[in-house]
């Protein structure tokens, strides 16, 4: 087990105003060390200034001042989570060129541990140590929130047009139809939406106009339910991806899903699984596989009013800032697409990126 040891005498605390204001520290006197006027660094001030960017809070910065002869500076912060360590560690060394300062060593124990950069002076014993530990809060970046409008269907009506016209990144499903859903497709795509072909599984309804023989069933073989995949794939052009479209019972069969993402992976998707139960295998068999998986977040409910999806929206914005991305279908009323309208501009504001499902998928 490695442990960080800190070489730091009783600190004095240094606000980032008094940072910026003090000088650069001067060679150290072999007669002197310890001198008033040798105890703070412009350097310092760059690195908070740094970590700020990054939009690390000031409340999680503490910078200790010392009279140690060899640690002159100590800075510890809680950086946001979705910054890669070693992007840090770039970032403060760039801010050491043109100073007498170099990182002349980086240490991480594991992904969760804090990250220690020390910074030593050429020609000197001086050095000035990074603490940084991760905060519960991820970076604005890297807070994604992947919007689906399920069931999505060409309408030459407003809504249609609205959603077409939103401007940030939205995922669409069709379910495979002969007559719409290729027309649908080929529209949703000059639209720049992200399109996912959604399987109809058993069990499900057919009496919304999806034919029975499209349907997967428990009791079909591997190859009618190949050809079933197969065949939603010629139906919908230009996908990305696949969703269920109900099948509680066909999720929870092993046999069935292997052979479902079997064809999916082999067509290069990713599976999005909507409303997943206890049984489901789906997470398992797409990881034995190593294909490209999501879980929709939350569902809106179709019956929602617009200001119901705005706050439902206000709500997972903050689900997103603390899981870092998530997906959240939308039903494709009015009223949905007036609720995100409205609250896109509070949603960027909060550090969110709208981002397709296909940037969310994970292995």
């Amino acid at each position: 087990m490695t442990l960080i040891v800190w070489r730091l005498v009783p600190s004095a605390r240094v606000t980032f105003r008094e940072l910026v204001h003090r000088p650069e520290r001067a060679s150290p006197s072999p007669h002197n060390k310890n001198t008033s006027s040798t105890r703070d660094l412009p350097i310092g001030a760059r690195i908070v200034a740094a970590l700020v960017e990054f939009e690390t809070r000031e409340a999680d910065i503490r910078i200790d001042s010392t009279h140690n002869a060899d640690t002159v500076l100590a800075i510890r912060a809680k950086a946001p989570r979705g910054i890669p360590p070693e992007t840090l560690v770039w970032k403060i060394g760039s801010i050491a060129q043109g100073t007498p300062y170099r990182v002349v060593d980086a240490f991480q124990k594991n992904a969760d541990a804090p990250c220690r950069i020390v910074l030593a002076r050429q020609s000197s014993s001086d050095r000035i140590v990074v603490v940084l530990a991760r905060s519960t809060q991820f970076y604005s970046a890297t807070a994604r929130m992947a919007i689906v409008v399920e069931n999505f269907r060409f309408s030459a009506d407003q809504t249609t047009v609205e959603f077409l016209r939103f401007p940030e990144p939205l995922t669409v499903t069709l379910t495979p139809d002969k007559k719409a859903s290729s027309w649908a497709s080929q529209i949703a795509n000059e639209y720049r939406k992200e399109i996912i072909v959604a399987l109809a599984m058993e069990p499900c309804d057919t009496a919304g106009g999806i034919d029975p023989a499209a349907v997967v069933m428990v009791h079909y073989t591997d190859d009618a339910i190949r050809a079933i995949v197969d065949e939603a794939v010629r139906t919908v052009p230009n996908f990305s991806g696949f969703a269920n479209f109900k099948g509680t019972r066909a999720t929870g069969d092993s046999r069935v899903v292997n052979t479902v993402l079997g064809v999916v992976r082999r067509s290069h998707g990713y599976f999005m699984e909507i409303a997943p139960t206890s049984r489901s295998v789906v997470r398992s068999v797409a990881r034995s596989q190593d294909l490209p998986y999501a879980v929709v977040t939350e569902r809106i409910d179709s019956r929602a009013t617009g200001a119901q999806v705005e706050t439902a929206l206000q709500r997972l914005a903050a689900v997103a800032q603390t899981r870092g991305r998530i997906v959240v279908s939308i039903p494709p009323t009015a009223a949905a697409i007036a609720g995100l309208t409205a609250q896109l501009p509070a949603l960027k504001r909060n550090g969110i990126k709208m981002t397709y499902v296909s940037e969310v998928v994970g292995r």
